[in-house]
């Protein structure tokens, strides 16, 4: 049995979860305590937008926080270098280059632990 197995095999399965999730996500939004501003951006961000998009990160702040981020992984900073693109990938989720090197750290980071 693989981690994968558990994952949805087609887009009617996505769907279906993401219909299930919904009421219980908005309930637990609805229970805390948030000002408007906190409840503006999480409107904006149910319909599909991004922290970059909701606090005008430009593309070139964008990739000079990627860049610093790897700038750090070639230093040997690691877990710096892991943190800044983990923070980079919460701006901008879709980035598939900050996805890419964040999973390179990680197999390389398990492949590190069984080594040792």
């Amino acid at each position: 049995m693989s981690i994968l197995d558990g994952l949805p095999q087609s887009e009617a399965e996505v769907e279906k979860a993401l219909a299930l999730a919904a009421p219980v996500v908005e309930r637990i939004f609805e229970s805390m305590d948030l000002s408007p501003r906190q409840r503006s951006i999480l409107e904006l961000l149910k319909k599909g937008h991004s922290l970059a998009d909701i606090y005008d990160l430009t593309q070139d702040e964008r990739d000079a926080m990627f860049t610093r981020g790897c700038q750090l992984v070639q230093a040997g900073e690691f877990e710096k270098g892991r943190d800044w693109l983990m923070f980079v990938h919460q701006l901008n989720p879709r980035d598939a280059r900050v996805v890419y090197v964040i999973a390179l750290l990680q197999s390389s980071h398990v492949s590190r632990h069984f080594r040792n």
